[in-house]
């Protein structure tokens, strides 16, 4: 698979963290996580991955393609 196909995860969410947050998870079944996981995901794509996505690359210095004002689609 090449570069531009290659995905990288962001985060995982976990029974722990929800008992980190006071909650009983024990009782939590695989499909409930993997709704809590969509809606997560969902949440932070619309609102903030894109933002967050710009202002981190723009931090870490990865350069901006440069397109030539000529070159037509």
């Amino acid at each position: 698979m090449g570069k531009e196909k290659e995905y990288f995860t962001i985060k995982a969410v976990h029974r722990d963290h929800l008992e980190e947050l006071g909650f009983d998870a024990v009782a939590v079944g695989d499909g409930t996580m993997r709704e809590l996981a969509n809606i997560l995901e969902e949440i932070y794509c619309e609102l903030r991955f894109w933002p967050d996505l710009k202002a981190i690359a723009e931090d870490l210095g990865i350069p901006k393609k440069k397109y030539l004002e000529n070159q037509k689609s």
